[in-house]
């Protein structure tokens, strides 16, 4: 049977991630970086239309409940599968090939922040959803989590078909995307998109070990936020 959990929930994203500016940060630095640096735009508003609310979520599918114990109803959208990216004229636009994307801390500095607001829309993400609002330049849990998943799966893998892939291709304007509740459908979800419709770049076999490793390691987002 597949293994679990693949890019889960994420840029959480990811990624998955997104730095905008406040009058305090600087959404042009990269994840890790460090020191402030001009924002003319700090009150401009994500490509989603606003990053200072959060998404509005699906209702649950049918039949769904609440975790034993939850304090409040948890709202499971259903698991969409994995698309085609609709971000690749937005990234051509910024100076990047989507097939051939720099790791992002290499990222020059002026084109960090339109990045980041490809972020905010693909993960209908607010820019303190990943920054620490007291500092932006601080490194945080959720920013580690955003570079691997940009270096590791943005850079690293591809779709099958040829066709472009991107954080929007998963998280499809949510940070958190899968629904955990039965293991069995969440590995075969796994096992139809994230198995069988990507393939690795550097055209080594495609499997679980790809990102989860060998021996398999469950918990590689919580890893990646130390």
């Amino acid at each position: 049977m597949k293994t679990t959990s693949f890019l889960a929930g994420s840029m959480a994203l990811a990624v998955w991630i997104a730095a905008c500016g406040g009058a305090q940060p600087t959404p042009e630095q990269p994840p890790g970086t460090s020191g402030p640096g001009p924002n003319p735009d700090v009150n401009a508003p994500s490509p989603s239309g606003s990053s200072s609310t959060a998404p509005a979520t699906s209702a649950p599918p049918a039949g769904s409940t609440a975790p034993a114990g939850s304090a409040t109803p948890t709202v499971v959208a259903p698991m969409k599968p994995i698309a085609t990216s609709a971000m690749a004229i937005e990234l051509q636009n910024i100076g990047l090939d989507l097939k051939n994307l720099p790791p992002l801390e290499k990222l020059e500095p002026a084109k960090v922040r339109k990045v980041m607001r490809t972020f905010n829309k693909a993960l209908g993400a607010k820019c303190s959803d990943c920054h620490n609002e007291a500092d932006y330049s601080a490194m945080t849990p959720k920013k580690k989590i955003a570079l691997h998943m940009w270096n590791d799966y943005v850079r690293g893998l591809a779709l099958e078909d040829g066709t472009a892939l991107y954080c929007d291709s998963c998280h499809q304007g949510r940070m958190e995307f899968l629904d955990r509740r039965d293991k069995k459908a969440l590995a075969a979800w796994m096992e139809q998109n994230y198995e069988d419709k990507m393939r690795r770049r550097d055209g080594k076999e495609h499997k679980c070990a790809t990102c989860h490793g060998d021996p398999f390691d469950g918990a590689i987002l919580a890893r990646w936020a130390k």
